[in-house]
C-alpha cells in the first residue's frame, strides 16, 4: 500500500498486531504526530 499512495511512510510496530493505537499507544502517537507534523510543514510550503 506504500508504494501507492504519495509521501505514504512505512512503519513496522513491534509487538502489535492489527490494534496498533490500543496496543502501542505511546509509538502510535509519536508516529503520527511526526507524520502530521510533516505534512503541516510540506503543505504551508505549497
Amino acid at each position: 500500500m506504500v508504494k501507492l499512495a504519495p509521501n505514504a511512510r512505512l512503519l513496522v510496530v513491534e509487538d502489535s498486531r492489527h490494534a496498533t493505537p490500543v496496543e502501542r499507544p505511546r509509538e502510535f502517537n509519536t508516529a503520527l504526530k511526526d507524520f502530521l507534523t510533516e505534512a503541516s510543514c510540506t503543505d504551508s510550503a505549497n
